[in-house]
């Protein structure tokens, strides 16, 4: 029986929320809540907690080359020098 420590929870964490985790992890099925109402009306109204991702307009800046890390900031970890006609994946041979 999976039983949720919900005292563990955070200070902060909402006694709302804190109470539907309790109602979530019943023994009894029957005495969950079902996720439409219920479960989605609690957590639409704690949507002001939760941070919006917000995309980034920006391209990532990647390192394709160590000639191009002016700073040094790139690892070389090397490539690995097994064949793959030696590579083995659920016990089939490669060919």
């Amino acid at each position: 029986r999976l039983k949720i420590k919900v005292e563990q929870c955070r200070d902060d964490t909402p006694e709302a929320i804190v109470e539907l985790i309790r109602q979530c992890s019943d023994f009894h099925r029957e005495q969950r809540p079902k996720f439409s109402p219920e479960i989605d009306d609690t957590l639409s109204k704690f949507e002001f907690i939760f941070p919006r991702l917000q995309r980034s307009q920006s391209e990532p800046c990647l390192i394709r080359n160590p000639q191009d890390d002016l700073l040094g900031l790139s690892m070389n970890f090397g490539v690995p020098k097994t064949p793959s006609s030696n590579h083995r994946r659920f016990n089939a041979e490669v060919s």
